[in-house]
């Protein structure tokens, strides 16, 4: 994992952030495909915590973020879009 930190060239980790809470991480790796003749990047790891993988964890009202266990009808409503991301990504080094 250090040198996967320390060298960019290898590909990179990132901290998934909601607001100031770190939710999940994502770990790209980079590599060379010959088929499609270039660089290729694969997504080796991804995580999210479990209360940050429900729909319903969107909200700041303080809820258990558990999905509803019924529903009338298969229709959803539509959400407006949020004014401010749901998520950021901040880049992780190697450095501490």
């Amino acid at each position: 994992l250090a040198e996967l930190l320390t060298d960019a060239s290898l590909g990179g980790a990132w901290i998934i952030r909601r607001g100031d809470d770190a939710i999940g991480y994502l770990v790209l790796t980079y590599g060379f495909d010959l088929e499609l003749g270039g660089r290729q990047a694969t997504v080796t790891e991804l995580y999210l915590r479990p209360r940050a993988r429900s729909p319903s964890s969107r909200s700041t009202s303080g809820s258990s973020g558990s999905a509803p266990t019924s529903s009338t009808s298969n229709a959803t409503t539509p959400r407006p879009a949020p004014s401010t991301p749901a998520w950021a990504w901040s880049r992780t080094t190697g450095s501490r």
